[in-house]
């Protein structure tokens, strides 16, 4: 199940209220299965978004980037604006993708340093050759 956020008036923005049947229905699918494809928003070209929701549906699309919904890079790529505005959690995918990076082996530079520090040596308490603890006044060189 995919969960995605819909604002309850948001059919009354300008930008949506414009929009024909065949482009709210292809942008409704548009959203929910970029989230499917955990690509935080983004289709790699038209072909790929076409693949995904369909011949018939694809025919909204220039329409959904004529309106701003979404939008057209120099190389291709389609990506939903102001994608987080959908996302139940707006830090649920930059969360999720860390988890995800986890899980392949991947780690943050921040996780990285985490795990040095906790790979250090720690200093372990002197003892005596009788294995006990060596008082603190023997290790600092003070006389009782």
């Amino acid at each position: 199940m995919v969960w995605f956020k819909w604002v309850a008036n948001a059919h009354r923005d300008a930008e949506i209220s414009a929009l024909t049947d065949t482009q709210f229905r292809a942008f409704i699918t548009i959203i929910g299965e970029v989230k499917l494809l955990r690509s935080g928003g983004v289709f790699k070209n038209r072909q790929h978004l076409k693949t995904v929701i369909g011949a018939r549906l694809f025919r909204g699309v220039d329409g959904l980037l004529k309106s701003g919904l979404l939008t057209e890079s120099g190389d291709g790529v389609i990506a939903v604006s102001n994608y987080s505005r959908y996302q139940v959690d707006p830090t649920s995918t930059s969360r999720g993708q860390k988890y995800r990076d986890q899980k392949r082996g991947r780690l943050t530079d921040r996780e990285r340093e985490g795990e040095r520090e906790e790979n250090r040596t720690p200093i372990s308490p002197k003892r005596s050759g009788s294995g006990r603890l060596t008082p603190l006044n023997e290790i600092l060189g003070v006389k009782r």
